[in-house]
C-alpha cells in the first residue's frame, strides 16, 4: 500500500500550518495499532475457568484457537478447540477414564501436535496417597492417540533387609526369652506379604546368628527361632552391631541384597557391656541404616538413644518389661512398614510421590520436557519425555543446589542461541525470593549454566517466563521473567517486570518494568509476532487483578528488549469484554488469524476469551521540494502594495504500509521413520532460491543440492538423510531472489511445494500451494526542467502573440526495474484573459530501447484542464508546447496599464500500483507560470481628448462674459462724448431744467443699460416765484 499527500505552500507566512501537519503526523505515528473497538469475543462460563490458558495453532490449513476450562466438570477440566473467528468451540474428547483433576491447566503446541496436561492424578498404595500427573497429547486432527505419566511414583516396595539383634544376657529369665522370641515370630508373621526379608542374632559376650535371610526365603527361620537356646552372659552390643554389619547386611552369603535398605530391630533389658571401639555407629550411619531400638526394664534411655538412628527419640521404644511387646506390636510394625518406600534411611524425603507433573509443558525437538513442582521433597525438577504411549522414557532434569519446596518446573520455556538449546525454569518460591535456573544441553545432557535470583521476599520472581527473538533470527535474545507478587511502596505498585539479555554470559540484567498497582502486573506474560511492521517482536504483560484484568502491549527494542520510552497501550477488560475477571491471565499473539498478513492476539480470562486484531500501519515519510528550484527576478517587482507567489513549497507525504507478510514451511511427521525424506519447492520462473534453513529446531538437517540439474524453476532438499524420525515437525524458513520476472502483468507467484519420502505411500497432505502477492519497488522521478522551460510571459498591444509556452518534464527510472510508465499533463484551457491551445507533443533525449510515440489529448473535460496522455514512457525527456492566443485587450488608457495571470500546469507519472510500489514521491510536479500584460498610453486618446477638452472650456468662459455683460459695455471713447456733453448742458439754465428731468431719465437709462453706473447729485431747481 502506498498513498501520497501533497501540501503546496506558497508564502512564507503559511509555514504555520505546515509545522501544524508535521507534528499531526508524528503524534499519530506514536499510537498502538490493537483494534480494541472491534474485538471478537466467546464466552464460556466463569466457574469453569475458560480461558485459563489460550494457545494459537495452525493444524494443515486450519487455524484454532486451543482453550483450557480446568475447572470444568467439578474441576475435573476439558479443553476445547474454537475456531479462528470464535464462533463456535468444541470440546476435546482425551481417552482413559483415569480420575484427573485440573485437565488443561497446562499445554504445548507445535505445528503437528497438541499435549496437554493435567498435574493432579491421585492414586492410592496401600493407604498412602500419591499425587501424580499425566500428559494427554493429541494429533494434528485433535484426536488424542496416547498419555504418558511422567514422574508417576509405582505402587511397588522397596526391598528391605531387616535383622533383628534380640539380648541373651543372663539378667533375662527363660520366660522373657521366649517372649522375645514370640515378638519376633509376629511381626514376621504380620509382614510376611512384604518385600521385607529378615534375619535374627542372639547377642551376650558372644553372637549368634539364629537365622539369616536364606533361611527366611527357604521356610526354616520361624523353626529355627523357636529352637535358640538362651546364651545368658554380658551385654557386648557393639560388638553384636559389627558381626551383623560383616556377617549379614553386607554379606551375600547371608542371603542380602545389596540394593535393599538395609534396618535394625534392637530389643535388650540392659545397657552396652562395652565401648564402641569399632566405630560401628559411624558405619550405620553411613550405610543409612536405619536403626530401632526397645528398652526393656532398667536400662538408660540415655545410652540407648545414641545407638538409634535419626531422629533419635521417635526410633527409641521403652517397655516396662517383656509383657509390654504385645502393645508395641503394631507401632514397630508401622515403621516397619513404612521403610519400603523411604528414599533413605531417615524415610522422610519423598521423591515422586507428590511430583504433580505436567505444571508446565514444552516441545523440545523430538521430546517433551514437562515440569514437576512436587518431586523430592517439593524442591522440583523437570522430566524430559521420549517417545509416546507405553514406551516413553523420561530423563530426569534437576538442579541440585535448589532447597526444599521451591517448586521448580512452575514454568518453563525453551529456546535457541547459537546453536545451543536453552531451557529455562522457574522456581518462584526458592531461597523465598524465587529462582531462574537455566539448563543448557551437551551431548543429550541437560547441565546447571547459572541461575538468577529474585531480590524480594514473596515476590514469586519466576512465576511467569517468556523468551523474546526481538528480530526473529531464530536465536533468543531477551528473557521476560515476572514476579507477579512484587511490592514497591514509593511508587506503590504491584508487580514486576525483569528483562535480561541473553549473551555469552547468558545474563545480563537490562530493564525493569512495573505499570499496575494492585494487579498481579506481570502474573503472565508473551512475546508477540511483530505487531507494528518495524521489524521486531512485541511483548504483550497481563496484570489479572487491576480492575477486572488489564493487558500491555509493549513494543520490542533490539537494545532493551522493549523500548522503554514509549507508553505501552493500555487495553482493559471494560473496553472489549466488560463482565469478566481476571483479563490476561493468558496471553498468546504468534499467528495471523484470519489471513490480513497482521498479527491477532488472544487473550483469555475467567469466563471468555477475546481476539483483537491488529490494525495496519503506515510508515510516512515526509519530503520538502522547491518550485522553481531558482526564484526568477525577471518580474521581481512590487508595485505599491501588490505581491505575488515567487515560488511553490511542496510537502510530500509517503504512507507506506509497513506490515509484511512472511511464508514458512513445517514438515511434520506423526507417522513412522521417514526415509529419504525431501522437500521440492515449485518457483517460477525468474526467481531462485538463495537460502532455505530449519529454524525450529536448528538442529534438522537440510541441503538443498544440484538433483535437479537444467531445472530452473525447481529446487529439492533432503531433510535429515537417511532417516526422518518419527514424531518430529521441523519449520523452515526459505529465502528467493529475484533474479528477472518477466510477468509484469501477474502481480501474484504461485510457490508449490511437496514432501517425498521412499515410504511415504499416498498421502493426501503433502503438498501445499500458496500465491504470494508481489509488488516491485520502483524510483521514479519527474521533474521541470528549468533552462528549457518558459515560466514567465510578457504581452503588449503591439506584441499580442501568439506566442509558444515550453515546459520541458524530465522523466527518470533511478531503480532496477524497467516498467511501462504514463505521462498526464493538465493546464487550464481559459484564464480570464489567456486562451490556451495544444500545439505540439514531442520527446527527446530517449534513453530505452522502445518507445511508443502515440499520444493523446483530451480537451476541456469536466474540471476544464487538458491531458495530454501518453503511455509507456520510461526514462525519457518529454518537452510539451502551447501557444497563448486572442488577448483580450483594453481599449485605451491615459497611463501604463500592467495586468499578472497566473495559472499552474502540472505532470503526473501514472503506473500499475498493485504491481509497482513507488518509493520515493516525486512523481507529481506541478510548475507556475505568470503571465503579465504591458498597455502603455493611448496618444490619440490623449489628443482627441485634450482638444475635445479645450473646446467646452472655451464655451464656458465665453457664457460666463456674457452673463457678465461683457459684450455690452462702452467703450472709452463713448465715455469721454459723454462727458462733454454733460458740462455743456450744465452751463445753459434751460438745458439745467431739461437736464435735470432728461437727466434723471438718462441716468436711469444708463444704470440699466451698464447696471452698476453711478451719477452725479442734480442741482435744486430754480425758485420761479420770484
Amino acid at each position: 500500500m502506498n498513498r501520497k499527500m501533497f501540501v503546496t505552500q506558497t508564502s512564507s507566512s503559511r509555514m504555520e500550518t505546515l509545522g501544524l501537519i508535521l507534528f499531526m503526523w508524528a503524534s499519530l505515528s506514536e499510537a498502538f495499532n490493537i483494534d480494541t473497538e472491534h474485538p471478537l469475543r466467546f464466552n464460556g462460563t466463569p466457574e469453569d475457568f475458560f480461558g485459563y490458558s489460550v494457545y494459537q495453532t495452525e493444524f494443515g490449513n486450519r487455524k484454532q484457537i486451543i482453550v483450557g476450562a480446568p475447572l470444568e466438570g467439578n474441576s475435573t477440566g476439558e479443553m476445547y478447540s474454537c475456531t479462528a473467528d470464535l464462533q463456535s468451540c468444541q470440546q476435546l474428547q482425551r481417552p482413559g477414564s483415569e480420575s484427573v483433576r485440573f485437565f488443561g491447566m497446562s499445554s504445548a503446541v507445535s505445528s503437528a501436535a497438541l499435549t496437554s496436561c493435567s498435574p493432579y492424578f491421585p492414586h492410592e498404595c496401600d493407604g498412602n496417597s500419591y499425587l501424580n500427573g499425566v500428559c494427554y497429547q493429541f494429533n494434528s486432527s485433535l484426536q488424542a492417540i496416547s498419555n504418558f505419566t511422567a514422574a508417576y511414583q509405582e505402587c511397588t516396595k522397596r526391598e528391605v533387609n531387616l535383622v533383628f539383634l534380640f539380648d541373651g544376657s543372663s539378667s533375662m529369665k527363660t520366660v522373657d526369652f521366649e517372649m522375645n522370641k514370640n515378638f519376633i515370630k509376629d511381626i514376621m508373621k504380620k509382614l510376611s506379604n512384604s518385600s521385607i526379608k529378615f534375619a535374627a542374632v542372639q547377642f551376650s559376650t558372644d553372637v549368634r546368628t539364629v537365622f539369616d535371610f536364606n533361611d527366611y526365603q527357604s521356610g526354616s527361620a520361624e523353626e529355627k527361632l523357636m529352637k535358640e537356646t538362651h546364651m545368658k552372659s554380658l551385654t557386648n552390643t557393639h560388638k553384636a552391631i559389627d558381626y551383623i554389619l560383616k556377617n549379614l547386611l553386607n554379606s551375600m552369603l547371608s542371603g542380602a541384597d545389596s540394593k535393599a535398605q538395609k534396618a535394625l530391630v534392637i530389643i535388650t533389658d540392659g545397657d552396652p557391656s562395652d565401648n564402641d571401639d569399632y566405630n560401628v555407629l559411624k558405619k550405620c550411619d553411613e550405610q543409612n541404616i536405619l536403626r530401632y531400638i526397645i528398652g526393656v526394664g532398667k536400662v538408660s534411655l540415655i545410652e540407648l538413644t545414641q545407638l538409634a538412628s535419626e531422629p533419635k527419640r521417635n526410633n527409641t521404644f521403652y517397655i516396662k518389661d517383656y509383657s509390654g511387646l504385645k502393645g508395641l506390636l503394631d507401632n514397630l510394625q508401622k515403621k516397619i512398614y513404612n521403610i519400603e518406600g523411604s528414599k533413605d534411611a531417615q524415610g522422610r524425603d519423598r521423591q515422586k510421590e507428590l511430583s504433580q507433573s505436567g505444571f508446565s509443558v514444552v516441545y523440545q525437538e523430538e521430546s517433551v520436557i514437562v515440569g514437576s513442582v512436587g518431586s523430592n521433597d517439593w524442591r522440583g525438577a523437570l522430566y524430559e519425555v521420549t517417545g509416546s504411549g507405553s514406551d516413553f522414557k523420561e530423563t530426569e532434569i534437576i538442579d541440585p543446589a535448589v532447597n526444599k519446596d521451591s517448586y521448580m518446573g512452575y514454568s518453563t520455556v525453551l529456546g535457541m542461541r547459537r546453536g545451543v538449546s536453552l531451557l529455562f525454569s522457574g522456581a518462584p518460591r526458592a531461597e523465598h525470593t524465587g529462582l531462574v535456573t537455566l539448563f543448557t544441553k551437551n551431548q543429550n545432557t541437560w547441565t546447571v549454566t547459572s541461575n538468577i535470583n529474585g531480590e524480594q521476599i514473596g515476590s514469586y520472581f519466576g512465576a511467569s517466563l517468556s523468551l523474546l527473538d526481538v528480530d526473529s533470527d531464530g536465536d533468543s535474545d531477551f528473557l521476560l521473567v515476572g514476579a507477579p507478587l512484587f511490592y514497591q511502596s514509593q511508587p506503590r505498585t504491584e508487580g514486576r517486570l525483569y528483562v535480561y539479555t541473553l549473551s555469552e554470559q547468558y545474563f545480563q540484567k537490562t530493564l525493569n518494568v512495573s505499570e499496575s498497582t494492585t494487579g498481579r502486573f506481570a502474573a503472565s506474560v508473551a512475546s508477540l509476532k511483530d505487531l507494528n511492521g518495524d521489524g521486531l517482536s512485541d511483548v504483550a504483560v497481563g496484570a489479572p487483578l487491576e480492575n477486572e484484568g488489564v493487558v500491555y502491549i509493549y513494543l520490542g527494542d533490539r537494545t532493551h528488549g522493549i523500548n522503554p520510552e514509549l507508553t505501552p497501550q493500555r487495553i482493559s477488560v471494560q473496553s472489549v469484554l466488560p463482565g469478566l475477571q481476571q483479563f490476561g491471565v493468558s496471553l498468546t499473539g504468534q499467528m495471523d488469524m484470519n489471513d490480513d498478513n497482521l498479527t491477532d492476539i488472544v487473550i483469555g480470562a475467567q469466563g471468555g476469551i477475546v481476539l483483537l486484531k491488529a490494525r495496519p500501519v503506515m510508515s510516512v515519510s515526509a519530503q520538502l521540494s522547491f518550485s522553481p528550484k531558482e526564484i526568477s527576478l525577471n518580474y521581481f517587482e512590487c508595485p505599491g502594495s501588490n505581491a505575488f507567489n515567487a515560488f511553490n513549497l511542496t510537502s510530500c507525504f509517503t504512507v507506506t504500509e509497513r506490515t509484511s507478510s512472511t511464508v514458512q514451511v513445517s514438515l511434520a511427521n506423526p507417522g513412522d521413520d521417514s526415509y529419504n525424506t525431501s522437500i521440492v519447492l515449485h518457483y517460477p520462473e525468474g526467481i531462485s532460491l538463495s537460502k532455505f534453513d530449519a529454524i525450529k529446531p536448528s538442529r534438522t538437517r537440510s541441503s538443498c543440492g544440484d538433483r535437479d540439474s537444467g531445472a530452473t524453476n525447481r529446487t529439492t532438499c533432503s531433510i535429515d538423510l537417511p532417516v526422518y524420525r518419527s514424531g518430529t515437525t521441523t519449520q523452515f524458513l526459505g529465502t528467493f531472489r529475484v533474479m528477472k520476472w518477466d510477468n509484469d502483468s501477474s502481480n501474484r507467484m504461485e510457490i508449490m511445494i511437496t514432501a517425498n519420502s521412499d515410504n511415504n505411500g499416498n498421502m493426501s497432505d503433502t503438498e501445499v500451494r500458496r500465491s504470494v502477492p508481489v509488488q516491485f519497488a520502483v524510483d521514479l522521478a519527474i521533474s521541470l526542467v528549468a533552462e528549457d522551460s518558459v515560466t514567465y510571459m510578457n504581452f503588449s498591444l503591439e506584441d499580442r502573440g501568439p506566442k509558444p509556452l515550453n515546459i520541458t518534464y524530465k522523466v527518470e527510472n533511478s531503480g532496477r526495474k524497467d516498467l511501462p510508465v504514463s505521462v498526464t499533463l493538465t493546464l487550464p484551457c481559459q484564464t480570464p484573459h489567456v486562451i490556451l491551445t495544444p500545439h505540439t507533443f514531442s520527446m527527446h533525449e530517449v534513453h530505452h530501447s522502445f518507445i511508443s510515440s502515440y499520444h493523446q489529448i483530451i480537451m476541456c473535460l469536466l474540471n476544464k484542464h487538458l491531458l495530454f496522455f501518453s503511455p509507456e514512457l520510461s526514462a525519457v525527456q518529454q518537452v510539451r508546447s502551447t501557444e497563448l492566443l486572442s488577448l483580450k485587450a483594453y481599449k485605451y488608457s491615459f497611463y501604463e496599464f500592467r495586468k499578472d495571470n497566473v495559472f499552474s500546469i502540472s505532470a503526473e507519472l501514472n503506473y500499475n500500483t498493485s504491481l509497482y510500489n513507488q518509493t520515493g514521491c516525486d512523481d507529481f510536479s506541478q510548475t507556475e507560470v505568470k503571465v503579465e500584460f504591458v498597455i502603455p498610453p493611448s496618444r490619440m486618446l490623449i489628443v482627441c481628448t485634450g482638444a475635445v477638452g479645450g473646446f467646452f472650456f472655451l464655451i464656458i468662459i465665453l457664457i460666463l462674459l456674457l452673463k457678465c455683460g461683457f459684450f455690452k459695455r462702452n467703450r472709452p471713447d463713448e465715455f469721454v462724448q459723454e462727458d462733454e456733453n454733460v458740462t455743456a448742458a450744465e452751463d445753459s439754465p434751460l438745458m439745467n431744467v431739461n437736464a435735470k428731468g432728461n437727466g434723471v431719465a438718462e441716468n436711469d437709462s444708463t444704470e440699466k443699460e451698464n447696471g452698476a453706473r453711478e451719477t452725479s447729485p442734480s442741482p435744486d431747481p430754480p425758485n420761479t416765484d420770484q
